[in-house]
């Protein structure tokens, strides 16, 4: 009886809006980088220091020896093995473009290279996860206009767009971009122009949407 109660509630919903379908589509993730070796015993003890040249690296705390040699015009403190990082950007297009940010691990390799315009931690709708679960997801743009939600752990992508887009997460593999389009682990489902993403729901797979004129429906994932 769900079931078909669901199928009537889907069939109406397409009724109602007398448009074209929202297309589907197979979402193939981005090929990720292995995962660092963040076990290093004294990664906590890690504290950023500069050299005569203004140069940023970190020291041991509890022996003041130099563990990652200063090379950064900027450095942070290490927080879950990672570390925020920063060179003078050459070519700012205004003063908040500054800096070019840049994450490392507590061996100081590189995760990402100082390339990001900006950073700041993603937007979680519902309650299916808590931030602190969600961490090494980082919003970032770039300088050439790029922008999208990166994985400061294993050093990839979650997801690339061309230009800035509002993206809100559920849980690391559930997540809506713009309103418009709903990332399902290997799915994704487009919607039409005339329509916006109000809502996930888990069970059933499903998500409310809205058109122009205040009238919602459902589509099945």
């Amino acid at each position: 009886m769900k079931a078909l109660y669901y199928l009537l509630i889907t069939l109406l919903a397409g009724s109602c809006f007398g448009q074209k379908k929202p297309s589907f589509s197979v979402y193939k993730p981005p090929e990720m980088k292995p995962s660092f070796d963040l076990s290093i015993k004294n990664e906590e003890n890690l504290i950023p220091f500069h050299n005569a040249e203004g140069k940023w690296g970190y020291l041991d705390a509890n022996t003041d020896s130099i563990v990652i040699a200063p090379k950064y015009a900027g450095a942070e403190l290490f927080d879950c093995g990672i570390a925020q990082i920063s060179q003078l950007n050459p070519h700012p297009d205004n003063y908040s473009e500054t800096n070019l940010i840049g994450f490392i691990n507590s061996k100081g390799e590189e995760i990402f290279p100082p390339a990001f315009t900006s950073v700041s931690n993603i937007e979680i709708i519902g309650s299916r996860v808590s931030a602190d679960s969600l961490y090494y997801l980082k919003w970032v743009s770039c300088g050439d206009g790029t922008f999208g939600v990166i994985n400061v752990k294993t050093g990839g992508w979650i997801i690339k767009l061309p230009k800035e887009k509002r993206i809100l997460f559920y849980d690391r593999h559930h997540f809506i971009v713009d309103d418009q389009i709903w990332y399902a682990g290997d799915k994704k489902l487009a919607m039409p122009d005339w329509l916006k993403i109000e809502w996930a729901y888990f069970s059933p797979h499903c998500i409310r949407v809205q058109n122009k004129s205040g009238a919602s429906g459902i589509y099945s994932w």
